[in-house]
């Protein structure tokens, strides 16, 4: 069963949106933890295979038996938080603002700004990413989503509920469509885009987590075109106020050589050794599916 084409695809987003609107929180949470111990239980399916290995590896590869299915189930339910509560709210700017604690974040990005600098925001897929988004838009925040160039029908539907709060939506497809963004950069704007996601048939690879992993670095490459600087940023679940916040790592500006990949690489492990900070602090808040480290996958089916 291919569960995670489900999730991704029009019907997946829309029977999201329809429980997250007409459930309870606490019938969301059950249903969350319910299908978070059915998905975890398949072990051979993409998804909780993908969350598998991810966790195993954040973990140091510690994570054995009762415990990496612990850490499984507990991706899933958080997944199922997420989305329950930004459906929730999804409707109304106000609710979508009081579900989000942002003061210190947008009392620092005005101190930033003040630079008349662009600012390239990378982020791990952590937590409410989305409602964290929105939020910032509607409190006046000027975005701009470097988003995924091949999105599903789901991700589509996701791009239109930013686009609705204010967020400007760039695919990335092409070098004309880099070159927008080194131009929204170049202005002093913020560009914001997720730099975890592991690319096919990446030529070259990043360590992340002290192991070689197949990941982005075009937004490093834009940053040096548009002499930006670059700030990490991961959104969270805070448990016992039961708000989602963001944790920022102070902007950095981009060591340059004479060699271009030794430049990629070292400004590019630099962002992801500050991810795996804010990662470490709330592992199953980190919400990959799709295998980060996938020479690995063969080990961790072992276990």
């Amino acid at each position: 069963m291919n569960f995670q084409k489900f999730a991704n695809s029009r019907y997946g987003v829309q029977a999201s949106m329809w429980l997250g609107e007409h459930l309870s929180p606490a019938r969301a949470e059950k249903l969350s933890w319910f299908i978070a111990r059915q998905l975890a239980r398949h072990k051979t399916w993409a998804m909780p295979r993908a969350v598998r290995l991810n966790q195993w590896m954040i973990s140091g590869r510690t994570l054995r038996g009762e415990e990496l299915q612990r850490a499984t189930e507990a991706v899933f339910a958080h997944t199922g938080r997420c989305v329950s509560d930004l459906y929730r709210v999804l409707r109304s700017p106000e609710a979508i603002k009081r579900s989000v604690s942002l003061d210190s974040f947008l009392s620092r990005w005005i101190e930033i700004s003040r630079q008349k600098r662009g600012i390239f925001v990378v982020a791990p897929h952590m937590s409410n990413f989305d409602l964290v988004l929105q939020a910032a838009a509607w409190h006046g925040l000027d975005i701009t989503a470097l988003a995924y160039g091949q999105p599903t029908s789901g991700y589509d539907l996701q791009n239109e509920m930013r686009r609705r709060a204010g967020v400007k939506i760039v695919l990335a497809r092409s070098r004309e469509d880099e070159d927008q963004v080194i131009e929204i950069l170049r202005r002093g704007g913020m560009v914001v885009t997720g730099i975890d996601r592991p690319i096919r048939r990446k030529r070259h690879t990043l360590h992340f987590f002290g192991h070689p992993a197949p990941l982005p670095a075009g937004h490093i490459r834009m940053a040096l075109a548009a002499d930006a600087e670059i700030m990490v940023a991961a959104p969270y679940l805070d448990e016992n106020t039961g708000l989602y916040g963001v944790e920022i790592s102070e902007p950095f500006d981009l060591i340059r050589s004479n060699d271009p990949h030794h430049t990629l690489v070292r400004n590019a492990e630099r962002a992801l050794s500050i991810m795996e900070t804010f990662i470490r602090r709330r592992p199953h808040q980190w919400l990959m599916f799709y295998p980060v480290w996938p020479q690995f996958l063969d080990e961790v089916d072992q276990l």
